[in-house]
């Protein structure tokens, strides 16, 4: 699927949800999760192809500095950060010199 174009996120989860099901996946236990402002569209799409329940991962955006719009990472509701490492690697920083996510990280 890497380099595929959708019409809408609609066909996006279907076109999903149908190849992980041709690979086996999905099926009683699981479940699916959307991302909230975009995600769970796709999500309910993947969750109703392979007949597992929907719910949502509520995470806030880590904006890149000088670019907020680029997503480098998320902050889970009770404050774990993730930072791509490969964006994190490419500006030089080290793991312990990352600051971590500030309060000026996009809330959206």
């Amino acid at each position: 699927m890497p380099g595929m174009r959708f019409g809408d996120r609609v066909e996006a989860g279907r076109r999903l949800g149908e190849d992980l099901r041709a690979r086996g996946l999905g099926g009683e236990g699981g479940v699916v999760l959307g991302i909230p402002r975009g995600g769970v569209v796709t999500a309910a799409e993947v969750a109703r192809v392979l007949g597992l329940p929907l719910d949502v991962a509520l995470a806030r955006k880590v904006g890149a500095p000088g670019n907020p719009e680029l997503a480098i990472g998320a902050v889970g509701p009770d404050g774990t950060a993730v930072i791509d490492e490969d964006w994190r690697d490419g500006w030089g920083r080290t793991r312990s010199g990352w600051r971590g996510p500030s309060s000026r990280s996009s809330t959206r």
